[in-house]
């Protein structure tokens, strides 16, 4: 059976495909943390729901017509991780661009606490405390 919470996280990116920033805010907490950690890792943290806007504005900046496409949710007690694929077209560049990212939410009730974003499963786990297996 497919626990409920993971309803938020498909809940708040068909929100944000749509535009409607503001539902897709409805499921994460107001003291929420979002973390960057994708590149180099200096993770970047945002917080708070100003944060979330901060981080999804600049996050939006560099596309267009942008669309998400979730490949898998798997549970680790009241973290999930969601294996996202951003799918778009650069602003300047009009080339089509697609980014596969692991997303890590921490759902403890019925509003996510932390989201964060990784390079890979791997980085995910380890960031929710949990060891990567073979």
């Amino acid at each position: 059976m497919t626990d409920p919470r993971e309803e938020i996280i498909r809940r708040g990116f068909e929100a944000s495909v749509q535009g409607d920033q503001e539902a897709a805010m409805r499921d994460i907490a107001q003291d929420v943390e979002i973390v960057t950690d994708t590149q180099d890792g200096a993770p970047t943290v945002y917080r708070g729901h100003a944060g979330w806007r901060s981080w999804n504005s600049s996050w939006m900046e560099v596309w267009d017509d942008v669309r998400w496409e979730i490949h898998w949710i798997e549970q680790h007690g009241d973290d999930f991780l969601a294996e996202i694929v951003s799918i778009g077209r650069g602003r300047g560049s009009g080339i089509e661009l697609s980014q596969t990212l692991v997303w890590a939410f921490t759902i403890p009730g019925d509003k996510a606490t932390r989201i964060g974003l990784y390079r890979d499963r791997d980085a995910a786990l380890r960031a929710i405390g949990r060891s990567p297996t073979a």
